[in-house]
C-alpha cells in the first residue's frame, strides 16, 4: 500500500460562477438548499466564499507579509546607519587634531569633510568588491534562495547598486554629523588636545 503525501487528497475545490443577479443571496441559499445532497460518503461542503472574499484574503495574506520583511529591513538599515554613525563618531573623535592641524593650515572645512567622505565611500568600495565576488558564487552555486525570482546579472547588479547608494548615504551621513562638529572647532582647541 502506498501512502505516500502525493497520492492523498487534501481538498477538493471548485468555483461556480452565477449571474450577478444570483450573486447577492447566493451562497445563503445554495448551503440551505445543497447541503445534503453534497453529502457523498466522506466528502461533504464545507465552506463557500465569495471569489471577491478570497481575493481580498489572498492580497491581505501578501500585504501583511510585505508589512512584515519592509519592518525588519527598516530595522536593519537603521542599525546599520546607527553603527555606522558610531564608527565615524569614534574615530573623528580620535581625529579632531589632524583636523585641527589641517585648518590651521588653509584646508576649508569642505575640503576636510570632501577627505574624510572620500575616505569613507574607498573603505565602502574595498570592502564591496569581495562582497560582490561572495555573492555571485553563492548565487551561481544556488545555495541563496532564488525561488522567487531567477538569479540573474541583471537583478545582480541592480541590488547591489542599490545596496552601494543606500551604505554611501549612511556613510555619508554617517561622517558628516561627528565632522561637521570638529570643523566648527577653533584650530587652537583642537591642537590643544595633542
Amino acid at each position: 500500500m502506498n501512502l505516500s503525501p502525493e497520492k492523498w487528497v487534501g481538498g477538493l475545490e471548485f468555483c461556480v460562477r452565477v449571474t450577478p443577479e444570483e450573486d447577492h443571496d447566493f451562497i445563503r441559499r445554495f448551503r440551505e438548499d445543497m447541503s445534503r445532497q453534497l453529502r457523498l460518503g466522506n466528502y461533504y461542503l464545507g465552506d463557500i466564499r465569495s471569489i471577491p472574499a478570497i481575493k481580498e484574503a489572498t492580497q491581505m495574506d501578501n500585504v501583511n507579509d510585505l508589512k512584515m520583511r519592509m519592518f525588519v529591513i527598516l530595522f536593519l538599515l537603521v542599525n546599520i546607519l546607527l553603527g555606522i554613525i558610531g564608527i565615524f563618531w569614534f574615530r573623528t573623535q580620535h581625529r579632531r587634531s589632524e583636523i585641527g592641524l589641517r585648518v590651521s593650515l588653509g584646508d576649508t572645512s569642505a575640503q576636510v569633510l570632501k577627505r574624510y567622505y572620500t575616505e569613507g565611500l574607498l573603505l565602502l568600495t574595498a570592502a564591496m568588491i569581495p562582497a560582490l565576488i561572495i555573492i555571485y558564487i553563492l548565487g551561481r552555486e544556488a545555495i541563496l534562495q532564488v525561488y522567487l525570482m531567477p538569479f540573474t546579472a541583471t537583478r545582480y547588479l541592480i541590488g547591489f547598486g542599490i545596496t552601494y547608494l543606500l551604505l554611501a548615504g549612511m556613510i555619508i551621513l554617517g561622517i558628516w554629523l561627528p565632522a561637521r562638529k570638529a570643523v566648527k572647532v577653533p584650530p587652537a582647541e583642537a591642537l590643544r588636545d595633542e
